[in-house]
């Protein structure tokens, strides 16, 4: 009798013991997978809050993206330059590529920064947003919008500084020209044979370059402001519609043939 006490004994433990193991068996699979669950949880969420903690990298001086600006009715892709990527102070042009020559006859190379073939009145934003930053247009640089002929109008922000070096070379299609009063600078051949302008006002011009505005044939009407201090070599050479042009007492420094072949000139 005690014998068989043992055994039962035995077969009782025995039978507790395989159904402990039946439960650990059932259950270890469904703790694993919440463990894992929980830990993809966590490292998300320490993922999200490194990329909140992690400054945005700066963009570099001179990399270039595109944006949108309006040419006549359309929404127009457009290359801007970076020019100042800071914690305060983000700017950008709208540059092209441009080579002037005035030897031995007035001709350039260049590629614009939009279409050649727009059309239209042409409306330059304040700021343009790229990978979600900000930035100010400050300048229509080098070659801009070199031989775009379609252009009819140019509307420019209170931003621009700056006009550079063939920005409009060639743009036949423009028949006024009212730059803003923040526009210092206007670069070589900036307008050169912009040959349908009919006035041309830049209140708030510094420097006029050489060429600027070269073969304006049909400008009748030129405005300096008495900010200018300097225009540059042939600068208004061959503008034939000219009848009449005061230098004001601020220029300092006038260059050679800045007037040559201004036939209309009284």
């Amino acid at each position: 009798t005690i014998a068989k006490k043992h055994v039962r004994t035995h077969d009782d433990g025995g039978a507790i013991m395989n159904t402990r193991d039946r439960v650990l068996s059932r259950t270890a699979p469904k703790r694993l997978a919440f463990a894992g669950a929980l830990f993809l949880v966590l490292a998300a969420m320490l993922a999200a809050a490194a990329l909140v903690a992690t400054p945005r990298a700066y963009a570099a001086v001179g990399d270039t993206f595109t944006a949108d600006i309006q040419v006549g009715n359309l929404a127009t892709p457009c290359r801007f330059t970076v020019v100042s990527d800071t914690a305060t102070f983000k700017t950008v042009k709208i540059a092209g590529e441009f080579s002037g020559y005035d030897w031995p006859e007035l001709h350039a190379t260049g590629t614009p920064a939009v279409s050649p073939y727009v059309t239209g009145e042409l409306v330059v934003p304040a700021a343009v947003t790229n990978d979600g930053v900000t930035y100010t247009v400050s300048a229509l640089d080098t070659g801009a919008f070199y031989e775009c002929t379609g252009i009819t109008e140019v509307t420019l922000p209170q931003t621009v500084l700056s006009i550079g070096d063939g920005a409009f070379w060639w743009c036949t299609g423009i028949d006024e020209l009212e730059l803003p009063g923040t526009v210092m600078s206007i670069g070589d051949f900036a307008f050169a044979n912009c040959s349908g302008i009919g006035t041309i006002s830049a209140p708030g011009a510094k420097t006029i370059g050489k060429f600027a505005f070269a073969n304006c044939s049909g400008a009748t009407e030129l405005s300096l402001p008495d900010t200018v201090t300097t225009i540059g070599n042939s600068a208004f050479m061959s503008c034939s519609g000219l009848q009449q042009v005061f230098i004001p007492a601020s220029v300092t420094s006038l260059g050679e043939s800045a007037f040559v072949a201004c036939t209309a000139l009284q």
